[in-house]
């Protein structure tokens, strides 16, 4: 799925650059395969440790703190303000919990 994912990416970039990949779009792709490891360990390494009925709590805890913390590293790359970028992150963990 996550290779699918960047050959996507990889391809809507160079469709919009005039078939030329740009340095920043083949770092864009890389990091998504690194993202995409520590989502699967997220998910995955818990129910490795724990008991099932734990692990369940503890996986998706997990993920919300990555899709809260992405959240707000987008708002303030985006430049949204040290007040406005924690409810961007929280917005953010609320829709996609």
């Amino acid at each position: 799925m996550a290779l699918a994912h960047v050959y996507a990416f990889s391809l809507s970039t160079k469709l919009l650059a005039r078939g030329r990949s740009s340095p920043a779009a083949r770092w864009t792709a890389a990091w998504q395969m690194v993202v995409a490891v520590a989502v699967r360990l997220l998910a995955t390494v818990p129910f490795q440790l724990l008991r099932e009925s734990v692990a369940f709590t503890v996986s998706g805890a997990l993920l919300a703190v990555l899709i809260g913390a992405t959240g707000l590293e987008a708002a303030r790359t985006g430049g949204a303000s040290v007040r406005r970028a924690p409810l961007v992150g929280t917005t953010t963990l609320i829709i996609g919990r």
